[in-house]
């Protein structure tokens, strides 16, 4: 009833009715919130009715989710011959048992700090163990799906059928990937719901948190640092400092469980090992503790492109890299970084325009989304699995499609959708190795970046984006605000 009074009493002529703060987070997130009433929006009680299938939707989304979890959930649990049990779990043995994190011939060739958290993990056991690590994906991939929704611009629940093809659209952007994750237990759900809770609690104003999130991203894999460059654009330096913070206490655990050996840290212990490979004279980049075909970043693209060589033998395909007189590994670097400096300069400037021209909330959505794709475009590793924060940059590129935002929009989402969908295994195995071998996620996901820039550089028109702007009739409050 204050808010109520207040409300009126800050505005007396409107004659409207009030409304809850929290029916409308992003009203008060694109700054509506400096006033509880404005001229140029009043409220009032021409708001359409919500639709009468609301609680149906609600059941078959739950239905849907349920399936997918209990269809995650039984292989997850069951199958022993995971990522999990061969890189993680070893890691945590090797550090119980104070060895080297990072031998000569190790897969562990992350950070060091999911070591310590494997560690934890596997202190329950075998079966409690799996189960925790089960529950803390499921956890975090709602939570993507929940924050990634909201920022893209989404009620709580899709409840018209153009929610229903943009929710549906944008997931199909992911869903291949989240469901890779689970099947070989990997961090990347962890990793991917972090990173979208950044990018909201940055949207939300909360230094503190974005930075909590981000750190402990980078934490588990390091290509989550590319945050701090856009932090530090966006003038974030709280939230920049905290993530160092994050990433310094979070690399420090599993010298409290073990120290390294030789007296060093863990953290520089996997710097000399494994992050200064790509700085090496003799090193092709995009070669890593993987198939060649499975890194869909661009290293892995052009490493493929220049010097890859593959033959099915026996019924299964083998990839190899072979040494090439006329690409040496600093000529094909040079490539790289050329192309990854065009995609990083292409960025900022849709950064610096859309400052001037897009309301702050659709400009953050579309910033996260960009940030998101050049991570795992610019890695120097990116497997499947990296991919299933393409959820978020789906939607914002499925909302700039049905609603018409820009007239390409629809195009760059097909080609995304194509690319990123093509190597499903139920099309079999030849399929599925050529479309990783030509690079089909890779392209996938340069359409979304691509698409997602001709938001920044061509925004919509006030009456194509009313749901992200103050509407031109002041009349009625934008139904998505």
């Amino acid at each position: 009833a204050g808010k109520r009074n207040s409300i009126h009493a800050a505005c007396p002529n409107a004659g409207v009715d009030t409304f809850k703060r929290s029916d409308y987070p992003q009203l008060a997130i694109a700054g509506a919130a400096e006033s509880p009433c404005r001229e140029d929006v009043p409220l009032n009680d021409s708001q359409p009715a919500p639709h009468p299938s609301r609680s149906a939707r609600r059941a078959i989304y739950t239905a849907i989710f349920a399936i997918l979890a209990l269809t995650v959930s039984v292989p997850f649990l069951s199958d022993t011959t995971t990522e999990w049990n061969e890189v993680y779990a070893a890691a945590a043995n090797r550090l119980a048992q104070g060895e080297d994190l990072y031998p000569l011939h190790t897969n562990y060739t992350y950070p060091p700090f999911m070591a310590g958290v494997a560690y934890g993990v596997e202190a329950f056991g075998p079966t409690l163990g799996r189960i925790l690590w089960l529950a803390i994906n499921l956890i975090a991939v709602s939570f993507m799906i929940r924050w990634g929704w909201w920022l893209a611009g989404g009620r709580a629940w899709p409840d018209r059928p153009r929610d229903d093809a943009i929710f549906f659209l944008g997931l199909l952007c992911g869903l291949r990937y989240v469901l890779n994750g689970f099947s070989h237990l990997q961090t990347d759900m962890v990793i991917a719901s972090l990173m979208v809770g950044g990018c909201v609690a940055v949207a939300r104003g909360r230094s503190i948190a974005s930075g909590l999130a981000f750190g402990l991203a980078t934490a588990i894999k390091g290509p989550a640092f590319l945050w701090m460059g856009y932090l530090l654009y966006r003038r974030q330096f709280q939230s920049a400092g905290v993530m160092v913070v994050t990433i310094l206490l979070a690399s420090l655990l599993p010298d409290l469980i073990h120290p390294e050996p030789t007296g060093s840290i863990w953290l520089a212990r996997w710097f000399q090992a494994k992050a200064s490979l790509v700085d090496r004279d003799h090193h092709y980049p995009g070669v890593w503790a993987s198939a060649i075909e499975n890194n869909q970043s661009i290293s892995g693209l052009v490493c493929r492109s220049l010097v890859g060589q593959w033959e099915k033998r026996d019924g299964e395909y083998l990839s190899r890299v072979v040494e090439s007189e006329s690409v040496s590994p600093g000529g094909m670097k040079s490539i790289i970084y050329l192309i990854e400096s065009a995609l990083a300069i292409a960025t900022l400037v849709g950064f610096i325009r859309a400052g001037r021209l897009l309301p702050s909330t659709r400009r953050w959505a579309i910033e996260a989304s960009l940030v998101l794709t050049l991570i795992v475009l610019v890695s120097p590793m990116s497997s499947k699995p990296h991919f299933a924060s393409m959820i978020l940059p789906g939607w914002v590129l499925a909302r700039g499609a049905i609603e018409r935002e820009y007239r390409s929009s629809a195009g760059f989402l097909m080609l995304a959708l194509f690319g990123l969908n093509l190597g499903w295994n139920f099309w079999g195995d030849d399929v599925e190795f050529f479309a990783l071998w030509i690079g089909a996620v890779t392209l996938g996901t340069a359409a979304l970046w691509a698409g997602s820039l001709a938001l920044l550089l061509f925004p919509a028109t006030p009456r194509s984006n009313a749901r992200h702007t103050t509407p031109s009739n002041p009349t009625t409050l934008p139904q998505a605000a």
